[in-house]
């Protein structure tokens, strides 16, 4: 029907959108966990209004009428930038992106995976090279949607394998971002007297800011980090939910 076909190209407009902006914020670390950029919030309300413009514009046509072309167009942008930005993300691993200079005062150096390490001086990150193979797959099986053909046996069509081709691509996203997740407190969070400008990735010439400070500053109270939970889960021998007897006080 005309109505729940707009939401169905609506939903999907703002799922792309969504993952788009997260992106934006973790590729060029607008957010932290000890630390909020102030250009998040300029470069959200940025995403909603190129949103809502576009949605704006849909609804300008009358019911039963729907710009199919300009429509997949403009999703295809956005995907394009969100898949742009992780590869750029994963290629950082393996090649030293030359710095730009902003003015006299900052040089410019995108991505910085996990500060305030350069992924080149360290080990490679298990899960760098992921987000470039999920990149290719997703773009391999969105070709489905551009590339229609007709059904087969009238049960199997492009449309039909692109839904189920999102199902394990979901699931490798999925477990990209929760080992990003962990990989990416644990840099920021592990090292308290090295921290990120606030206006990231604007950094000094070095590629990182260090703040010089007596001691290191511990974080502020908050739930143990992902790293270290896990460190003591390793070394604990004993069966997950066994009780120390000499931990008791009966």
């Amino acid at each position: 029907m005309p109505l729940t076909e707009r939401f169905d190209y609506f939903s999907a407009t703002i799922t792309i959108a969504s993952s788009l902006l997260f992106t934006i914020a973790r590729t060029w670390l607008l957010q932290t966990p000890n630390k909020t950029s102030r250009l998040l919030l300029p470069v959200s309300a940025g995403v909603i209004f190129i949103v809502y413009s576009h949605f704006s514009y849909l609804l300008s046509f009358p019911l039963g009428q729907f710009p199919y072309g300009y429509h997949t167009k403009f999703n295809v942008v956005l995907g394009m930038v969100h898949n742009l930005l992780w590869i750029l993300w994963s290629l950082r691993f393996v090649v030293r992106f030359p710095k730009m200079h902003v003015g006299t005062k900052y040089t410019f150096e995108y991505p910085i995976p996990y500060p305030p390490r350069d992924p080149l001086d360290r080990p490679r990150q298990r899960d760098g090279m992921t987000p470039l193979a999920l990149v290719v797959v997703m773009t391999v099986a969105m070709s489905l949607e551009l590339l229609d053909f007709a059904p087969i046996a009238r049960i199997i069509d492009a449309h039909s394998l692109w839904h189920a081709a999102t199902i394990p691509i979901a699931l490798g996203w999925w477990t990209f971002l929760c080992n990003d997740a962990v990989e990416f407190e644990g840099a920021v969070m592990g090292k308290p007297a090295t921290i990120v400008d606030e206006v990231a990735p604007l950094l000094n010439g070095s590629g990182r800011q260090v703040v010089s400070q007596p001691e290191p500053v511990a974080p502020p109270a908050k739930t143990p980090d992902y790293i270290t939970i896990a460190a003591n889960q390793a070394g604990s021998s004993r069966p997950r939910g066994s009780v120390v007897k000499e931990d008791r006080q009966d």
